[in-house]
C-alpha cells in the first residue's frame, strides 16, 4: 500500500531555495524549501523551521501498521486511500469528493477534513505565485487543529489527536515562512514540535 506523504512534495519559485530534506532516487533534494534570506533573524527562524520540518518528514512518512488506528473503519480506509491516489495522480476534484464521503461517514474524527486540507495544498503547489487560496488553507487547517484539541482535551494522550494537530499546525508554518510571515511561522513550529515529538513518545511505532 503506497504511504502518503504531503512533507515532501517539491515545488520550485523562481528565486534561489535552501532545502531541507533526504534526497529521492534521482539525488533530488526533497523536503521543505525556503527563500535564502540575508537577515539574521530570518536565518535563525528558518533554521529553527527546518529542524521542525525533518521531524515532521519522518513522522509522516516511515510506513507503520500502527496508523490503521487513526480510523477502524476498513471502508473509509479505502476510500482514504482512494483519495490519496487521485491525489498523486493531480485528480483533486475526485480526490476532494473523496475525503467529502469521508467527512460525511465520520464528522467527529480529523481525518477527511486533514486530507481535504491537503488537497488544497497541492492546489496552492501547482500556482504558488496565486495567494488567494491561501486563506481557504489557513481555514481547514484551522477545523483540524480545533477537533484535535477538542479531543486532547478528553485525552491529552490521544496520539491520533496529537498528530493531526501537529501536522495541521506544522503545514501551516511552512506555508508562512515560504510567504516570509516569519513570526507566525516561528509560533507555530514552537507549537507543533513539542506536539509531534509527544505523539512520537506515545507510540514510536506510529
Amino acid at each position: 500500500m503506497r504511504e502518503f506523504c504531503p512533507a515532501v512534495m517539491i515545488f520550485r519559485p523562481k528565486r534561489p531555495l535552501s532545502c531541507a530534506g533526504p534526497r529521492d532516487v534521482r539525488g533530488e533534494q526533497r523536503g521543505v524549501c525556503f527563500e535564502l534570506e540575508p537577515s539574521n533573524c530570518r536565518s535563525c527562524v528558518t533554521s529553527g523551521i527546518r529542524y521542525f520540518f525533518n521531524l515532521l518528514v519522518f513522522f509522516l512518512c516511515f510506513p507503520s501498521p500502527s496508523r490503521s488506528q487513526w480510523i477502524s473503519d476498513p471502508e473509509i480506509d479505502r476510500r482514504i486511500q482512494r483519495g490519496i491516489d487521485y491525489i498523486y495522480n493531480i485528480e483533486l476534484e475526485k480526490a476532494d469528493s473523496l475525503f467529502k464521503e469521508v467527512i460525511n461517514l465520520r464528522p467527529d474524527h480529523p481525518v477527511g477534513y486533514f486530507f481535504q486540507a491537503m488537497v488544497q495544498w497541492w492546489r496552492i503547489l501547482t500556482n504558488f505565485d496565486d495567494e488567494s487560496q491561501d486563506q481557504q488553507f489557513y481555514d481547514m487547517l484551522n477545523v483540524v487543529i480545533d477537533m484535535a484539541e477538542k479531543r486532547l482535551d478528553e485525552n491529552s494522550k490521544d496520539v491520533t489527536a496529537l498528530f493531526f494537530k501537529g501536522g495541521a499546525v506544522g503545514f501551516r508554518g511552512r506555508l508562512r515562512a515560504n510567504r516570509g510571515n516569519w513570526l507566525g511561522a516561528a509560533n507555530d513550529g514552537n507549537v507543533a514540535l513539542p506536539v509531534v515529538r509527544k505523539a512520537y513518545e506515545l507510540d514510536p511505532n506510529n
